[in-house]
């Protein structure tokens, strides 16, 4: 009984640095009762498994408990994707695993013991089992110190097949050299604590050298994401610069346009009158004015609109937005710019003119700010994942970013998006909380 008690003690340890692992590495703040208490009921429950795994279900692998918990506690407690709590859950089990049987080869080694301490070698055993959980919680704490020098890594959020998979393997190894047997002589065992030490060595370079590629590649990839930002905004602004242009121009021009009508009329001209007054209004109707009521939304869909209607797109607008929104005005100018561009672009490639139409709807409902944008396209159906929406132009070098930069707008705001193209009509509808 009292080895159960000393087992139990040692499985909850265990689980609990586990548990304070994965809390680290997924950037989870331990603050408040619930998370405190949700990190000693999983604790508890992995203790729990690992016991009954134990003494019932021995034909269960003993690393089955501990990376299901692991992966659990940082889906439900620390909010990670599943592939990235898999893949930290089988590193953890490899560190608990090299330091498990590393110390065992040392103690056996300076007490002369068999590998596989039983039960009967009391004071061993415990020891073994004091320096493993402290083994544990220091390798743990090193780590935890090496990762806060990426304030946001790539890598933990990610999660990585090759992880999971250089893990797998270096656990299948420690597992043989492990079960080679109990009557080890000095040379054998210190040959295996030097190869344990160096499959966490080559684990944590690679760990180390996989976070410092996926940096790299996300600091480029955000470079050209903000160059591509800056040109859409300097695009935007151009074009709406050049729209007030237009309406400052006609307006410091009326005052001559209505004394040369007056003029007309007063000689008689009425036809030449008439004729005037459609040059000015031909004018006017090219300059799109909308009322939606935040007045950066107006500026974009005028600015958009009469570039499109200049190409012979048709465009229905309907808009309905508060004037203050959660939006920032780069976030908003950076989503509608790309949507619109996106649309133009798409109805450029139909030759029918009479088939290029742009519907556009941006609304307030209970609190979300809702936008639908609908257009021609020549496509007839594609659906699929983020990636079947990427540019088909050549250049993609250059290209290919308005989608992600709204996806990833989008997800700042906690928002959603559904994208759906059928009957050569595509649909992007988006919905961003406002509160």
């Amino acid at each position: 009984m009292r080895w159960m008690i000393f087992e139990g003690i040692f499985s909850f340890l265990e689980m609990l640095i586990s548990c304070f692992f994965a809390t680290g590495i997924f950037r989870k703040s331990i603050k408040g009762k619930k998370t405190i208490l949700a990190l000693i009921l999983f604790s508890v429950f992995g203790t729990a498994l690992l016991t009954v795994r134990a003494y019932v279900f021995t034909w269960i692998p003993d690393f089955l408990p501990a990376v299901l918990i692991f992966t659990l506690y940082a889906m439900i407690i620390c909010e990670a994707k599943w592939w990235s709590a898999v893949s930290w859950a089988l590193v953890n089990y490899l560190f608990i695993g090299v330091i498990v049987i590393t110390t065992n080869y040392v103690l056996s080694m300076c007490l002369y013991l068999p590998v596989q301490m039983g039960k009967s070698n009391d004071l061993a055993w415990i020891f073994s089992g004091i320096l493993s959980r402290i083994g544990q919680f220091l390798l743990s704490e090193i780590i935890l110190c090496v990762w806060k020098r990426f304030p946001v890594s790539v890598g933990v959020h990610r999660g990585n097949w090759k992880i999971m998979m250089i893990s797998s393997i270096s656990i299948i190894l420690l597992w043989i050299f492990f079960g080679k047997g109990t009557d080890l002589n000095e040379e054998v065992l210190y040959s295996n604590s030097l190869v344990c030490l160096l499959v966490l060595a080559v684990n944590l370079a690679f760990l180390l050298f996989d976070e410092v590629l996926a940096r790299e590649k996300h600091v480029e990839e955000e470079l050209r994401t903000q160059n591509q930002l800056i040109a859409l905004q300097m695009r935007s602004q151009d074009e709406v610069n050049n729209m007030y242009q237009s309406i400052l121009s006609l307006k410091h021009d009326m005052n001559n346009h209505l004394h040369t009508i007056s003029g007309y009329m007063q000689v008689g001209e009425y036809e030449k009158a008439r004729e005037y007054v459609g040059e000015i209004a031909g004018e006017i109707s090219r300059i799109q004015s909308f009322h939606s009521g935040n007045a950066v939304v107006d500026a974009l869909i005028g600015s958009k609109t009469a570039l499109a209607e200049m190409n012979g797109i048709q465009v229905d607008v309907d808009m309905a937005a508060p004037a203050e929104l959660k939006l920032t005005d780069g976030d908003l100018t950076v989503m509608i710019g790309n949507l619109y561009d996106n649309a133009i672009d798409a109805n450029l490639k139909i030759m029918d003119v009479n088939k290029r139409f742009i519907h556009i709807k941006i609304l307030s409902d209970g609190g979300n700010l809702l936008f639908l944008f609908e257009n021609a396209t020549c496509e007839e159906e594609r659906s699929g994942n983020v990636d079947v929406w990427a540019t088909t132009k050549k250049d993609n070098f250059m290209h290919g970013f308005g989608i992600k930069n709204i996806d990833r707008i989008v997800q700042m705001y906690d928002g959603y998006c559904e994208r759906e193209l059928k009957n050569h009509v595509f649909r992007c509808r988006i919905r961003i909380p406002n509160k």
